[in-house]
């Protein structure tokens, strides 16, 4: 579906994350894939941080016992712009956005489905620190709808909708670089699609 968006529209299409099946393994990777105007694959991301964590109130994630760690920091040319991938709870951890970064990654994209506990108060804070630190733009997307745990009966609330694509609960912009804060208001079309 993504690779014929982008053949369609003629435009770069990052998708995901979406569940990728391995070969032999019992477990997936949680990837996402990247294809130029004329559907071509151009990058392929596997998420590198498993979000394993009790919530405050109790709840209990443990995203390693069904998924697989990636093992790569990746980049790709989006017409002479080099954008850089990473998935979700990436996001609380430099090192990799700094690797991008070296890697020449002038935008980091990040698809992502934080639950409301540990997305009202990080989210966006950690867009930021992490567009400063590097000094790129960040562009990240949010869940907007509930989605069923995978580690237990509950259902994660998800993060509540509003006007602001990429950080929901924020009147902030969802993209920030520290030379630009108001990145997200820049006129145009980039012909790219997260």
């Amino acid at each position: 579906m993504a690779r014929r968006q982008a053949v369609k529209h003629r435009i770069f299409v990052h998708a995901g994350s979406i569940m990728e099946r391995i070969e032999g393994e019992e477990r997936i990777h949680n990837t996402s894939v990247v294809f130029n105007r004329q559907g071509e694959e151009i990058a392929r991301y596997r998420k590198i941080h498993l979000f394993d964590v009790t919530t405050p109130d109790g709840a209990a994630y443990k995203e390693s016992a069904t998924v697989k760690a990636g093992d790569h920091v990746v980049t790709y040319d989006c017409e002479g712009v080099t954008i850089g991938c990473s998935i979700c709870y990436d996001l609380r951890f430099p090192d990799p956005f700094q690797a991008l970064a070296e890697k020449g990654a002038e935008i980091i994209a990040l698809p992502a489905a934080f639950t409301l506990q540990t997305g009202r108060d990080h989210w966006e804070v950690l867009l930021r620190a992490r567009a400063i630190e590097t000094e790129t733009y960040v562009c990240a997307s949010a869940q907007t709808a509930p989605s069923p745990s995978a580690t237990s009966s509950a259902t994660l609330r998800a993060i509540p909708s509003s006007p602001t694509p990429g950080a929901p609960w924020s009147p902030g912009p969802p993209t920030g670089r520290a030379s630009s804060p108001h990145a997200s208001t820049r006129k145009g079309s980039s012909g790219c699609a997260l």
